[in-house]
């Protein structure tokens, strides 16, 4: 199945095909990819804290929010989401693959990688 893409212009929720559920996810991808500009396509690569204003967040297109929990990043979502001229929602990300993150400001570590670096405290 293919649709048309939209123009460049802010495009109404139930008319924006890539929010169509019933089509397959790569046709989805193709049709949202083809819709987004150049500058919204990179800013979708980024990773932010979430600890900006909703306008500083708004008026650079973020993607994504890495290592951030809670109600108040739910909130940012949605109104991204809304304030978003594609609608394109905005994911969440932790970053757990090197066993480190942040929570609420502090590094924690996974306990396997701390275990193997007991006895390395030259490494720490």
């Amino acid at each position: 199945m293919s649709s048309s893409v939209p123009s460049v212009s802010t495009v109404p929720s139930d008319r924006a095909p890539w929010l169509d559920t019933s089509l397959p996810p790569a046709e989805r991808a193709r049709l949202l990819a083809a819709a987004l500009t150049p500058a919204e396509q990179a800013r979708q690569l980024l990773n932010y804290d979430g600890g900006k204003s909703i306008d500083w967040l708004a008026e650079r297109h973020v993607g994504s929010f890495l290592n951030r929990k809670g109600a108040r990043l739910v909130e940012l979502a949605r109104e991204l989401r809304a304030r978003h001229r594609l609608h394109v929602p905005v994911l969440f990300a932790l970053d757990c693959a090197h066993g480190q993150g942040l929570s609420d400001g502090r590094r924690v570590t996974e306990p396997g990688v701390f275990h193997a670096l007991v006895g390395f405290s030259s490494l720490v």
